[in-house]
């Protein structure tokens, strides 16, 4: 988790490394054998697993890359701070968004991030509804839980958009926070569906 800056990696790092697994950063997959069990790397590396849990390249979607929003990238361009695209009075959130952070990386496609983007659009469009009140910004505050097996996770949270790299807490692995992980689940649940 190298967005979220030295502190949450390193804390990722142990988790994985307590749990027998191997990181291998810095390689790009170019393979999987399914039925050998083995991936193959850029690096000419090959390794053994026993299970597998790949992430294919994410793009934009087709009609987003198409789109006038779109930026050189696929993804649709707008200011960090307020969600405005370069047309006025149109704003972008959430995973079909991009913002690059002062460290060069992207911010994540997160819940939390989308989340807070749609409450600052919201109260923007309000306040120039009405021509008055305040215009909110995002700040780049996120959070997320670090699921890490056995009934225990993490948790991070920080502020993404802070320089030179993102100022992220990772708080210990606990059970307690497993629990406030499914509590937060159940209630979006419960919210949404």
């Amino acid at each position: 988790m190298g967005v979220a800056g030295p502190v949450v990696s390193k804390a990722v790092v142990h988790f994985l490394g307590n749990r027998a697994v191997e990181y291998r950063p810095g390689r790009k997959l170019t393979r999987v054998d399914a039925v050998g069990k083995r991936l193959y790397f850029d690096t000419g590396e090959e390794a053994t697993f026993d299970v597998a849990a790949v992430v294919p390249p994410h793009t934009a979607p087709e009609a987003v890359r198409r789109s006038p929003l779109a930026g050189p990238d696929g993804w649709i361009v707008m200011d960090p701070a307020t969600c405005e695209t370069r047309f006025a009075n149109v704003f972008a959130i959430g995973d079909v968004t991009t913002v690059s952070l002062p460290m060069g990386k992207p911010l994540p496609k997160a819940g939390s991030f989308a989340h807070a983007q749609a409450e600052v659009v919201a109260r923007t469009l309000v306040a120039r509804l009405r021509g008055r009140g305040t215009e909110q910004r995002f700040d780049g505050h996120g959070e997320c839980f670090v699921e890490v097996g056995g009934g225990v996770a993490g948790f991070a949270r920080g502020n993404f958009y802070a320089e030179p790299t993102p100022q992220v807490r990772m708080y210990r692995a606990g059970r307690h926070w497993h629990a406030a992980k499914l509590a937060f689940e159940r209630n979006w649940w419960k919210t949404w569906f």
